[in-house]
């Protein structure tokens, strides 16, 4: 059954905990690492240095060897999190030269219906294409977003967005995370982006809108 825009706000809006639109997408490990290797390599490269070493020299370097396992481990956990269940957000490509994609959403941290504290964020966009297309202004964006600040307060303080077309090639998938998102969200961005558009704001950042 078709829900009015009423209804399907309601709908983001109720979820008290956890993302109001989950992305699920699983993590391509190797896909991402084509991009972001340094941290991985770095601590796959100093745990078996320090292996090599409890095994060769002396033991006192294990507890090394634990200490880098267990920070690759919470950096593959962290991140598989946040592509699976990091809150979906209407993005879209704002400019081609330099690179850049505006991801809008509402930082109300309570649960309210209604938009209680609108931002955009606009950021660096890393790749060359968007869904496997060449980059053009006005293409949907499919992204992933935590949130920080006091699990206490009624809004949090800022959104890292991830693009998850880093860490997944398929293509289907990805317009699944984009055909999730209500119009009404779309709908939001794009006034946003005129906004800032209009007092000259487009530029990396975190701006608020309403």
């Amino acid at each position: 059954m078709e829900m009015e825009e009423d209804d399907a706000r309601e709908v983001v809006y109720m979820t008290e905990y956890g993302a109001t639109i989950p992305a699920w997408v699983e993590l391509d490990t190797g896909r991402w690492m084509a991009r972001h290797w340094l941290f991985p390599v770095v601590m796959m490269g100093l745990a078996g240095v320090f292996t090599f070493l409890v095994l060769t020299v002396i033991s006192g370097f294990l507890w090394l060897v634990l200490v880098c396992v267990f920070l690759l481990w919470r950096y593959w956990n962290v991140l598989r999190h946040r592509f699976r269940h990091g809150n979906a957000n209407p993005g879209r490509v704002v400019s081609v030269e330099p690179p850049l994609v505006a991801v809008w959403t509402d930082l109300d941290n309570v649960g309210k219906e209604e938009v209680v504290a609108p931002v955009v964020k606009v950021l660096r966009y890393p790749l060359k294409t968007v869904l496997g297309q060449p980059l053009a202004w006005g293409q949907a964006v499919p992204t992933a977003s935590s949130y920080s600040g006091s699990e206490k307060a009624e809004a949090w303080t800022d959104f890292e967005p991830l693009f998850l077309e880093e860490g997944c090639g398929d293509v289907e998938i990805l317009n699944g995370v984009l055909e999730r998102i209500p119009a009404w969200l779309w709908a939001e961005l794009d006034g946003a982006v005129q906004r800032l558009t209009a007092e000259g704001n487009l530029k990396p950042g975190l701006w608020r809108v309403g």
